[in-house]
């Protein structure tokens, strides 16, 4: 019984694998939008996702421009995006998403020298790097750093940032401030 259910389920995402591939973008992404069953919609955005990876950037910029443009709320303003990536700083690592939409690649882990360490009125760490970076931690567990000390910080899951010590392995939940 469980056997035929498993093979069942793996012919209908052949199915839906081929049938993907003979329409466009933007249907699928229609056709992904109306899935009821939540964890049913997340595969199909990602199965969506993997064959964005594969288009070229022109036929992505065709299926951007094709898909219509939610009017702001009144009395809202957004600031103007750069177009290109002179205008963005260089060292951007740790900041928010919105800010690196224009790039592609991203560092997952930097390395630098702690510059001053000081403590906000809570007693969390606020970390300055030798290269203007500020950092400051999230959760509460007891971390010694001092200025001159060397310092990995990586990406985690979800957008979140671990600060570790060169040479050890506890790591410390930490936020970018600027």
């Amino acid at each position: 019984m469980k056997l035929t259910r498993f093979a069942l389920v793996a012919i209908a995402l052949q199915l839906m694998s081929f049938n993907l591939q003979a329409e466009t973008l933007a249907e699928a992404v229609d056709k992904c939008r109306v899935i009821s069953n939540s964890l049913k919609r997340l595969v199909c955005y990602d199965q969506l996702a993997q064959r964005a990876n594969n288009l070229e950037d022109s036929e992505l910029a065709e299926f951007y421009a094709k898909r219509p443009v939610a009017a702001p709320v009144q009395g809202q303003t957004y600031a103007p995006v750069a177009s290109d990536n002179s205008a963005m700083p260089e060292n951007t690592f740790g900041l928010e998403l919105e800010v690196l939409k224009e790039k592609k690649a991203e560092a997952s882990e930097q390395t630098s020298i702690v510059g001053k360490v000081d403590e906000d009125p809570y007693g969390k760490l606020i970390i300055t790097l030798s290269d203007g970076q500020v950092w400051k931690q999230m959760d509460s567990e007891q971390f010694r750093l001092s200025a001159g000390d060397t310092v990995v910080i990586s990406r985690g899951f979800m957008g979140s940032f671990y600060l570790k010590k060169n040479g050890q392995n506890k790591t410390l939940l930490v936020k970018r401030l600027s």
